[in-house]
């Protein structure tokens, strides 16, 4: 019982590991390991038969648990009285005796703890040594080849693979090559043996005419019967040769169609479309298998040695902190010695005035180890040198930059990737723009997919899918007749049928596309008309049921057909944290478009409530949405864009804006307000608005490009002209004076004319319909005019490549040539009626054109 007593003692003074205490507690702090022991000795004290005062406890407490040097007692028979009454405890505990009267012999109970401390000492060098032993294990781990030994020039690629590619490549596009010559023969006997079948049929025909021998006419039994006998013969003879020459004929048609059986060669078309397929896996998963592992070693590399050498650290560091512990218990161990020691010395004061002063040594507890760590045990080792450069040999499989190299770059139509790394899609979308179908062409399938509408669809996302599940034999693509991916919520996506050919698309004047499903990854352009419109937004606030106006803020940088409202509220921004200290947790509401993403602040979320009550659009991609009519003006019929009229003004400017740098302005036939065309941007040129001489005079809209603001550094309220205020932003810092000018002609509030339209909002509790319409920036320019866009004259046609050819004029673009380009005439899908638009006539004015 007294060495159990004496060990749980030994653990809460000194913090004690687990290999000295039997326990699982690991180490404690000096300070709460002091005050446990504080605590249990009162406690033992409390049953001795002969109680020590509370100073005698406080003085014996202080000189066992000071780290290395104890005060002087005060006392050395309060001090035996406690070893004594302790020998008594033990001793009554063991016996089952009451404890007897302290007799002063104390020489068993220190024999005993003798005992105790020698073992506690073998056990602390012990574990010092335990120590040693765990640093240079993990070094070991850290330095003899835990982590895999690499050279410069290692590569890492699947089994059997030398790193080169080029067997691959040249296996691949051998067999692609390959296969248009299995394709001409494989069509070259389908078309012989049909050429061959057409004849045998037409011989068959013919012989089964000439076998049937009719009596002739001219053999008439009125003639004599020699004469008779001599034309049958004749007759009969001719009709015997015809017979064998055709029959002869027949028989080697049909005996030669015999040798053109196709089936071989249809079987050996489809074989080496599959065998290059084949070989294209294994190109590319040869390559996804360098990728995986390239990635992977170079990654394990680095990770191996920081982890090695990060475990090898921490062990030492723990060794150094366990080091500490064990020095500082074997200072405590050797200062109760000299305690016991002074217990049977024969001056005890002295004795214990000796121990007192005494410091103990701890150089018998180290370890050689942990004094011999350093960072220049740190192993360097080699990186291969892919790790830095990255794989060039070949491009990733699972990007299209693959495409363009494996593929694209050497003339190959390779169709999806299905190696183990490549996530492409199995299918692309590659949009045709300005083109359209007929409406036959459209396919309306017959099993329901998500989103269908009447056949179409509301979203892009929604048709590419319908389609992909519909397959490329049943579905070629999707048409768009506002190639804005139905944003504009006024027109369906319709899905194509088999029977298109892409690569005879109708072109289109009204902005419509066909988006092509191609089979495979294409690096071509897959995107939509990309619209930047800016739009003035009216808003309301309603309080306590009162509705009225509250102001108009401009917003950029969204589709052609937005659509504005307020929907939820958010604690993100300045407005909302400007509500949210005004109490309203919910925030502030927010205005934003289809796409959800907050684009203007409203108020805050509380029984005010805020509305759109009205939006325009102002401008989109550089342009205005107001143009300059042209009194008396026409444009000749060749700078006009091919296709349908419209009935009305706002249709025709609408459709012009939408077009952006395609669309110089629309043209009014009569100036009636009905009938108007639209004339192309890139042929009409400065001096091509011409002068109008018919009766009645036509007129032009030219649209009106969004011009660069003037800066007013002093401010909006000093313009006093429309024209410059419309044309103006303010230019002071202050939010509540920035932004565009507003004008009024009846003057505003201040008297001033022209506001910033920020103090308008403010201040004025109505909209302005006259807002500056500029940017601080110049609108980008038109796109360069390319032979592509130009139209060559009956006789002429557009010079090969002149897709690439930057130029507008007829000796630039145009070849002589037997065919001239028809004017587009669109039906089905783009409109039941388009007019070809003249010029000048004859007879003093412009050809009616457009009515309808």
């Amino acid at each position: 019982m007294l060495m159990k007593m004496l060990q749980v003692h030994r653990c809460l003074l000194l913090g004690c590991a687990v290999l000295f205490c039997g326990g699982v507690q690991g180490a404690k702090t000096y300070r709460s390991a002091f005050s446990s022991l504080e605590a249990h000795l009162k406690g033992k004290l409390k049953h001795l038969e002969t109680p020590l005062s509370s100073a005698a406890q406080e003085n014996i407490l202080s000189l066992l648990t000071q780290p290395d040097k104890a005060p002087k007692a005060d006392g050395i028979d309060s001090m035996e009285a406690m070893v004594m009454a302790l020998a008594q405890q033990a001793k009554a505990e063991k016996t089952g005796q009451e404890p007897a009267a302290a007799t002063g012999d104390v020489t068993e109970f220190i024999t005993q703890i003798r005992e105790v401390l020698k073992v506690m000492e073998q056990n602390i060098l012990d574990a010092a040594k335990a120590g040693d032993d765990a640093i240079k294990a993990a070094l070991a781990n850290y330095t003899t080849g835990a982590c895999p030994v690499y050279q410069t020039d290692t590569k890492f690629g699947p089994a059997g693979f030398d790193g080169d590619f080029t067997k691959l490549r040249n296996t691949h596009k051998t067999c692609r090559e390959g296969i248009s010559d299995a394709k001409q023969a494989h069509e070259q006997c389908e078309s012989i043996r049909d050429s061959l079948l057409s004849q045998e049929q037409s011989a068959l025909d013919a012989f089964n005419e000439i076998n049937h021998f009719m009596s002739p006419d001219e053999c008439k039994p009125s003639v004599e019967p020699e004469q008779y006998y001599t034309v049958m013969k004749e007759h009969f003879h001719a009709k015997q040769l015809a017979f064998w020459e055709s029959y002869y004929r027949l028989g080697n048609i049909s005996a030669n169609i015999t040798q053109w059986v196709c089936s071989t060669k249809t079987v050996e078309y489809y074989n080496k479309i599959a065998q290059c397929k084949t070989d294209q896996l294994s190109l590319e998963q040869t390559a996804c298998d360098v990728y995986e592992r390239t990635n992977e070693s170079c990654s394990f590399l680095g990770t191996c040695h920081t982890n090695n050498w990060n475990f090898y650290k921490d062990v030492v560091d723990g060794v150094k902190a366990n080091i500490g512990d064990l020095k500082y218990e074997w200072r405590a161990i050797k200062r109760i010695e000299c305690l016991l020691d002074a217990f049977t010395a024969a001056d005890i004061d002295a004795a214990l005035d000796l121990c007192i002063q005494k410091t103990h040594s701890d150089i018998e507890v180290y370890s050689s180890a942990a004094n011999e760590f350093s960072q220049d045990q740190m192993v360097s080792y080699v990186t291969p040198a892919v790790c830095s450069t990255g794989i060039v040999e070949i491009k990733d499989p699972n990007s299209f930059d693959f495409v363009v190299t494996e593929f694209t770059n050497q003339g190959i139509e390779a169709g999806a990737c299905y190696a183990s790394c490549c996530t492409r899609p199995f299918y692309t979308f590659v949009t045709h723009h300005s083109t359209y179908v007929s409406s036959y062409q459209k396919l309306y399938p017959e099993k329901p997919h998500v989103g269908m509408v009447e056949g179409g669809f509301e979203s892009m996302a929604q048709a590419e899918a319908a389609c992909q599940m519909e397959t490329a034999v049943m579905c070629t693509g999707i048409y768009d007749s506002g190639c804005d991916g139905a944003l504009g919520g006024e027109d369906l996506l319709y899905l194509l049928n088999g029977d298109v050919d892409m690569s005879n698309l109708r072109t289109s004047s009204r902005g419509s596309c066909v988006i092509e499903m191609k089979l495979g990854s294409t690096t071509e352009t897959t995107t939509l008309a990309e619209f930047d419109c800016t739009y003035e937004v009216n808003m309301t606030k309603s309080v306590s049921g009162v509705t009225s106006f509250w102001k108009t803020e401009t917003v950029s940088g969204y589709g052609f057909s937005e659509l504005f409202r307020f929907s939820g509220c958010t604690t993100d921004g300045e407005g909302a944290d400007e509500c949210v200290a005004q109490g309203v947790d919910a925030g502030v509401r927010i205005l934003s478009g289809r796409d959800g993403i907050p684009a203007r602040e409203g108020s805050c979320c509380n029984d005010v409530t805020n509305s759109v009550s009205g939006q325009k659009r102002i401008s989109c991609n550089g342009y205005l949405n107001e143009y300059t009519k042209h009194e008396a003006t026409y444009i000749a019929q060749s700078q006009l864009l091919p296709g349908e009229s419209f009935t009305n003004y706002d249709e025709a400017t609408k459709q012009c804006l939408k077009l952006t740098h395609d669309c110089w302005g629309v043209v009014d036939d009569s100036c009636d307000g009905t009938g108007f065309a639209l004339a192309d941007m890139k042929k009409v040129k400065e001096g091509d608005v011409l002068k109008s001489t018919s009766i009645p005079a036509t007129c032009t809209w030219e649209k009106k490009p969004v011009v660069p603001c003037t800066v007013q550094v002093v401010g909006c309220y000093t313009l006093t002209d429309r024209s410059a205020c419309l044309s103006s932003t303010d230019g002071r810092t202050e939010t509540r004076w920035s932004g565009p000018c507003a004008w009024n002609a009846g003057g505003w509030s201040s008297a001033n004319k022209c506001e910033p339209l920020n103090w308008v909002n403010a201040n004025e509790g109505v909209g302005s319909n006259e807002v500056a319409r500029c940017q601080t920036e110049a609108p980008a320019p038109p796109p360069p005019v390319t032979c592509a866009d130009h139209v060559c004259p009956s006789g002429m046609t557009l010079k090969i490549g002149a897709a690439a050819i930057v130029g507008d004029t007829d000796d630039v673009c145009c070849d002589a040539a037997a065919d001239a380009a028809a004017t587009e005439r669109a039906y089905d899908g783009e409109s039941a009626y388009e007019s070809a638009y003249g010029g000048e006539s004859a007879y003093g004015g412009e050809t009616t054109y457009g009515k309808v």
